[in-house]
């Protein structure tokens, strides 16, 4: 919203506005509101990015433990874009890699040295759509295992110095795999129509929600996650293998379950509405073929699945019902009820009457005639019921 200033305007400009104009009255703060509207009329224009989620970074030691410099780390990857299918491409890391919208990707490994990995994801379709992306590694996952060996010798020695010797070797091993200190936990999620993929980002990187120590040195995580649910909606279960590994290569387990589900019915957006025809004689039944086609002029959304809805009714034919008696200028009403079903089985309905009415007067086709009879004594009352019960020979037609 602009806020009016105080702009003086030459008095000659208006008066040559007004003269060339025919203008009789100016309001330059009405004009100055018009101007950015007509500017920016076509901002429907945007372009939005690509989404993504970066996560699940892991790192590798390259079965060196004692030498960081050949540590890498890989990392999974997931986009999305409402407004394209065509898939993406980039440069990682000097090599080019392509993929498909709403799928995951396990890329790598890239070296830890080189320190933090960006590119720009671009639209396959359409170059303007974009999103840079930046993945920071881990730091050095190599470290000692820690096992050694122990050289004891024993000496022992008579009064006459004799000596005896004997060696004893103690070898120290981790043989003990990690200790999880809390589990992964099942969770869901009700579908929130981009894939939930904040919500798989976050339980992921958190290991489900599983903890675990190891008694020698440090645990690291990976996991077996390489699809999405793939139900109706992209709705479905995931199980996911975490497992926890020491510098030994000693590992525990656990696994948990991931889960999309779509509980909400569709959300009416625009109630079916009555509509009222005037009467055709042969029930309408053009008007309400294109009224039921078009589900009474009912929207309705998906949060999960969108606008992808299967419409059905309870329409069953036969034309619009005759009412007993004319109700005013209603002659016939139809009830429908309108059910939208997603891909997932949910439904919402909504409700609307087809109402037939005559507003038309009757079309005289022909008038009645004077008629003229010869007195029979008797009030010729036997030709006037016959003049009357033709209706002094007038007909009409109607269209209902």
């Amino acid at each position: 919203m602009f806020a009016p200033f105080n702009w003086q305007v030459p008095t000659s400009l208006v008066d040559f506005l007004c003269s060339k104009l025919k203008i009789t009255s100016f309001s330059i703060f009405s004009l100055f509101l018009i101007i950015p509207s007509f500017i920016f009329a076509d901002n429907d224009t945007y372009l939005p990015p690509i989404d993504n989620y970066v996560f699940n970074v892991t790192c590798n030691d390259n079965g060196t433990p004692n030498d960081s410099s050949d540590d890498e780390f890989s990392f999974s990857l997931i986009t999305s874009n409402d407004a394209s299918t065509a898939g993406w491409s980039s440069m990682i890391d000097g090599s080019p890699v392509s993929g498909s919208y709403d799928q995951i990707y396990n890329l790598g490994p890239y070296a830890i040295s080189s320190g933090n990995l960006a590119f720009t994801l671009t639209d396959n379709l359409d170059a303007t759509f974009t999103s840079n992306v930046l993945v920071i590694p881990p730091t050095t996952c190599s470290d000692t295992c820690r096992t050694y060996t122990i050289i004891r010798t024993w000496t022992a020695t008579d009064d006459c110095d004799n000596e005896t010797t004997e060696t004893q070797v103690v070898e120290v091993e981790d043989n003990n795999p990690p200790s999880l200190t809390n589990s992964a936990v099942d969770i869901t999620f009700e579908c929130d129509g981009d894939g939930n993929y904040s919500e798989l980002e976050t339980w992921i990187d958190t290991n489900g929600g599983a903890n675990a120590t190891d008694e020698c040195g440090n645990v690291f995580w990976t996991n077996n996650l390489s699809v999405l649910p793939s139900g109706c909606s992209s709705t479905g279960t995931i199980e996911v293998i975490f497992t926890a590994s020491d510098l030994c290569g000693n590992i525990t387990r656990d696994t948990a379950s991931f889960t999309i589900e779509d509980s909400s019915e569709p959300i009416v957006s625009v109630a079916a509405q009555d509509t009222v025809v005037e009467c055709n004689g042969s029930q309408n039944i053009p008007e309400l073929t294109n009224w039921i086609a078009n589900n009474g002029g009912a929207t309705m959304n998906d949060v999960c699945g969108g606008n992808n809805l299967a419409w059905t009714n309870n329409y069953g034919g036969g034309g619009v019902p005759e009412l007993t008696n004319c109700n005013n200028d209603t002659t016939n009403i139809l009830n429908v009820t309108f059910y939208a079903t997603d891909d997932c089985g949910n439904l919402d309905s909504t409700s609307a009457r087809f109402i037939i009415i005559d507003q038309s007067i009757p079309t005289i086709t022909a008038v009645a005639q004077d008629t003229i009879v010869e007195c029979d004594g008797s009030e010729n009352l036997a030709d006037l019921a016959n003049w009357l019960s033709n209706n002094g020979g007038a007909t009409a037609t109607d269209g209902c």
